[in-house]
């Protein structure tokens, strides 16, 4: 006789062969009460297998056009005066940010839950001559796979503008032109992408 947990299965006079699945955390199987000159085999077979796959894409596109003028003012053709152009600062900032994307695993499953962690086997009571056989195979297997994948483009036209002003013309007067400070600033970040498990 061949039970296993609780169930009772008879095994053939001459041969009896049984593929039992893998069901619960542990096992009991028992060989007992068969004829003389049979043959008994158990398999027992346990498979586990996790399989963790993590992708990202990112793709980002940033157009940006910045323009900053005090320039092109016009001072001309006055008269009996001081004539004074004077410009502020002129000043353009472009600034893109980047986060790369994330994966994290914090913890992989643990695949001892669902496969077989014990077994109890018991062969006894059988006829003269018999074979009685048990076999356990347990495979367990754990796959991680990450993937991460970053485009950035950038195309920004920036323009800070102090110059071009006139003053022309003038006459019994003073004529003077003070222009301000120019200046443009690009600035790009990118985080890199990253994996952690």
């Amino acid at each position: 006789m061949i039970k296993k947990i609780s169930s009772a299965i008879a095994g053939a006079a001459i041969f009896g062969s049984l593929m039992i699945p893998a069901a619960f955390a542990d096992s009991s199987i028992t060989i007992s009460g068969n004829g003389a000159d049979s043959v008994n085999k158990v398999t027992l077979n346990s498979s586990c297998t996790n399989v963790v796959s993590q992708s990202n894409v990112t793709n980002v596109g940033v157009n940006a056009g910045v323009s900053a003028n005090t320039g092109g003012n016009i001072a001309s053709s006055n008269t009996g005066g001081d004539v004074t152009i004077d410009t502020g600062n002129a000043t353009s900032t472009v600034s893109v940010t980047v986060a790369g994307s994330t994966n994290a695993i914090s913890a992989m499953p643990d695949c001892a839950c669902i496969c077989q962690t014990g077994l109890d086997i018991s062969i006894d009571g059988n006829g003269a001559d018999s074979t009685n056989k048990v076999k356990k195979t347990t495979t367990t297997v754990q796959s991680v796979g990450q993937g991460n994948s970053s485009t950035v483009g950038v195309n920004a036209k920036v323009r800070a503008k102090t110059g071009k002003n006139k003053a022309k013309k003038n006459t019994n007067g003073n004529t003077g032109i003070t222009t301000g400070n120019s200046s443009s600033t690009v600035g790009v970040a990118v985080t890199a992408p990253s994996n952690s498990l």
